[in-house]
């Protein structure tokens, strides 16, 4: 994925990985539909927002609400947000394959499959063993 955007208005956007697995799914879902413009600029401006870089940028973009599963009405949070600041919506049109670099980041079906094989039970089993992995995801929060 890529570091940076330019936005006439504003200038450089600096970009990280999402740290939502959701989120990149709910506009990538969207985007797979057949949307008006309207639209179309909308999810653009969720996968900003959504990449939007917290320690890089000295503003920060609105937060998506992962539980609500309304992407469409998030970008257009962002959307104003960004109009607000000075951005020309003509140049965020021409940031569509942003949501495509946010797909490539969630993991693909072999991967997934790959990774299941190596989570061993007791019997030797692909699977978990509960027990085992509690202190991983404890610490992990």
């Amino acid at each position: 994925m890529r570091d940076s955007i330019e936005v006439t208005g504003i200038g450089t956007i600096h970009l990280t990985k999402p740290r939502s697995f959701v989120a990149i799914s709910d506009v990538y879902a969207e985007w797979c539909g057949p949307n008006s413009r309207a639209v179309m600029t909308r999810l653009i401006c969720a996968s900003i927002g959504l990449a939007w870089d917290r320690e890089q940028n000295t503003l920060n973009a609105p937060i998506y609400d992962v539980s609500n599963g309304a992407i469409v009405s998030y970008g257009g949070e962002v959307l104003d947000w960004l109009l607000r600041r000075g951005a020309v919506v003509e140049v965020l049109w021409g940031y569509p394959d942003l949501i495509n670099e946010l797909w490539a980041i969630l993991p693909k079906e072999d991967e997934v499959a790959a990774a299941a094989e190596s989570f061993q039970d007791g019997s030797g089993s692909p699977g978990c063993d509960r027990a085992a992995d509690s202190p991983a995801v404890e610490s992990a929060a």
